[in-house]
């Protein structure tokens, strides 16, 4: 019996690996999706983040993917709108 539960649950852990890294890989096209173009008013907010954060200014093409990411979900929660309604 407990052969059987033990081959199950270790089956199930090989099906499930892959059907995990399938939604983090959505989940990164997603987020990659709701980029916006790098302009004015991005660079604009980034400094505003690492005002925020109260980190060291460095451009944006330095930062490594795990910087950036960091930044996007910030950046998420501070729209355009939000922006010019609270940063002028």
């Amino acid at each position: 019996m407990k052969r059987i539960l033990g081959t199950l649950l270790l089956g199930t852990c090989f099906l499930a690996t892959p059907a995990l890294r399938a939604e983090d890989h959505h989940h990164d096209r997603a987020r990659s999706e709701q980029r916006r173009e790098w302009n004015q008013r991005e660079e604009k907010a980034y400094k505003r983040y690492v005002q925020e954060q109260k980190r060291q200014y460095r451009e944006w093409n330095r930062l490594n993917t795990k910087e950036q990411n960091s930044y996007w979900k910030w950046r998420q929660r501070h729209d355009d709108t939000y922006m010019e309604r609270h940063y002028r």
